[in-house]
């Protein structure tokens, strides 16, 4: 069953990243400079988490973001970062902004059990909803990380494209 349901959550991803970049934006071709971390490989939870954000951003009359496995990279290597430490912060962000040429802005979450419970938090920050519900932003990253104890942290980064 369990199959049935990541490939289903894949489907859905696949959807509705097709239909985000239909938008009538402009996509910016400039490579990035910079070595990223690493090819960072998705969990269910990510793709969730991406299919909970651009369902709300849907519920708010915005488009839905594409994935960027680039950014998500970048988010890996933050989060990662966090989990090592045991800590949750933007530490470092003008670093990891420097990967891209676009505006870029993230969020960041610790130790809540599921997706849900992570939006939940993050739309009740008038900050992080902000960044949720940002009409400018067409781009997402997301990547999470468990330290030795099992908490989860998590990273989403978002890119303007002019």
């Amino acid at each position: 069953m369990k199959t049935i349901e990541s490939i289903l959550i894949l489907i859905g991803m696949l959807v509705l990243a097709y239909f985000a970049t239909k938008g009538n934006y402009k996509r910016n071709k400039k490579k990035v400079v910079k070595k990223l971390y690493k090819s960072y490989t998705h969990t269910t939870f990510d793709y969730q988490l991406y299919n909970k954000i651009n369902s709300y951003r849907f519920e708010n009359a915005l488009q839905l973001l594409s994935f960027s496995y680039r950014q998500s990279d970048v988010a890996y290597s933050h989060s990662k970062w966090m989990a090592d430490n045991k800590t949750v912060n933007h530490d470092n962000m003008v670093d990891r902004s420097e990967n891209f040429e676009q505006v870029y802005s993230e969020i960041v979450g610790y130790n809540f059990q599921d997706e849900g419970a992570f939006m939940k938090a993050w739309m009740a920050s008038e900050k992080h909803n902000k960044k949720l519900l940002n009409k400018k932003a067409m781009q997402m990253g997301i990547a999470s990380e468990k330290d030795d104890q099992g908490r989860l942290y998590v990273t989403v980064n978002f890119l303007e494209i002019e």
